[in-house]
C-alpha cells in the first residue's frame, strides 16, 4: 500500500521486530536521493531512524514524527514533489498527520483491568496508543465500541485495515454496521493481512 502511494523503499518490521539503524542506512543507500523523507510509523523505532540519519552523510535525511501507521498513511496521501522544495514537502507531510487517530483491535491473552476496562482471556480489546478503550467477547462489537470511544462522529472518514484472520463475513457485517451507525461518514478498506491486529482503524 505504501509503495502504491509513492514510497521508494519500505523497511520490513512488525510486532517484536524493530528494524535497526543499519536497516535504515541500507534503505537510504538504496533510495540514493538528494533528500530522503523517513516515516517510522512507530514511536519505538524513531530513535533508530534518527541515529541512522545522523550517521548517513550522502543525503539530506528528514525523519518525520509519524508514530503509527495511520499518521504515515495520511502523510503519504498528501505526498507531492511538485514544489521541488524539501522544506515545503516536509511541511505538507507534517500538516497531513495533524488530527489523525489510529486504533487497533486484537485478542487478549490474559485477564486484566486497564484504564477501567475489564478484560477476560480471549476477549477482543480495542485501544489507541497505550490507552485501552474497550473489550468484548465479540470481535465486531469491539470494533464498533472502539469507534464510539474514538469519537468517530467528530471525524470525516475511517480506513479499515483488515488482518489475516478477518473473514469476508466479518468485513461484510462491519460495512453494514458502520454505514448504519455513521451514515454521513466516508468508509474505505484495505486488505492488510497483518498477523496481530484483526482491525486497524485510521480516523481523520
Amino acid at each position: 500500500t505504501f509503495r502504491d502511494l509513492g514510497a521508494d523503499c519500505v523497511i520490513e518490521g512488525g510486532q517484536g521486530h524493530n528494524p535497526s539503524a543499519e536497516a535504515f542506512t541500507e534503505a537510504f543507500r538504496k533510495v540514493n536521493a538528494d533528500t530522503v523523507f523517513v516515516l517510522p510509523n512507530n514511536g519505538n523505532i524513531t530513535m533508530a531512524a534518527r541515529q541512522a540519519a545522523s550517521l548517513y552523510k550522502d543525503s539530506d535525511i528528514r525523519v518525520m514524527e509519524s508514530n503509527d501507521i495511520g499518521e504515515g498513511y495520511a502523510a503519504m496521501t498528501m505526498l507531492s514533489y511538485d514544489s521541488g522544495d524539501p522544506d515545503a514537502i516536509e511541511a505538507d507531510l507534517k500538516a497531513a498527520m495533524v488530527g489523525v487517530k489510529t486504533a487497533v483491535v486484537c485478542r487478549s491473552v490474559r485477564e486484566a483491568r486497564i484504564n477501567g476496562v475489564g478484560i477476560h482471556p480471549d476477549d477482543f480489546i480495542g485501544f489507541t496508543g497505550k490507552t485501552m478503550i474497550c473489550a468484548d467477547s465479540d470481535r465486531l462489537c469491539c470494533v464498533m465500541k472502539l469507534l464510539d470511544g474514538m469519537k468517530m462522529k467528530d471525524h470525516e472518514y475511517v480506513i479499515a485495515i483488515y488482518g489475516k484472520d478477518t473473514s469476508d463475513d466479518d468485513r461484510s457485517v462491519f460495512r453494514s454496521r458502520f454505514s448504519e451507525s455513521f451514515p454521513a461518514k466516508e468508509f474505505y478498506e484495505i486488505d492488510g493481512g497483518q498477523d496481530v491486529y484483526d482491525f486497524m482503524l485510521i480516523l481523520q
